[in-house]
């Protein structure tokens, strides 16, 4: 699923044909609305994965002072965070009022970058695994 979330991340892209063109009474953002539409999709279906694992592991490792002993589990835990505040501020209808306070939205759109990091881990498993196995043989 990391895999996946990163390529889905990777396909957004700038268009300036497409920015600020009025569709449907919707202004388009730089990309087609449909294409947006289905990356958004993606976006929240991967955030409820990371989420159901993060609630599955704390289950698993009895309780979360036992999931927060490993500093990667803590990584996660954060990176599950900020995709709930994703969730919340971009598909909860929040953006208008935070417009009003000052934050800028740029910046907590860039808290979605830390679930590429976690893939950093995943390879880090599979060279030790790949020295696993070849001890092994």
């Amino acid at each position: 699923f990391i895999v996946g979330n990163t390529v889905t991340m990777a396909m957004e892209y700038y268009d300036p044909r497409y920015d600020g063109i009025n569709v449907g009474g919707v202004l388009e953002t730089g990309m087609p609305r449909t294409y947006e539409d289905v990356l958004n999709i993606f976006e929240v279906v991967f955030a409820y994965i990371f989420i159901l694992e993060l609630i599955f592991k704390v289950i698993g490792l009895g309780g979360v002072i036992n999931y927060m002993k490993e500093t990667q589990n803590a990584f996660d835990a954060f990176v599950v965070l900020t995709s709930i505040q994703t969730l919340v501020t971009f598909h909860g209808g929040a953006t208008d009022s935070l417009a009003n306070t000052g934050i800028n939205i740029s910046t907590l759109r860039a808290f979605r970058l830390f679930r590429i990091i976690r893939i950093g881990r995943l390879l880090a498993r599979f060279r030790r695994v790949r020295i696993l196995l070849k001890t092994a043989f």
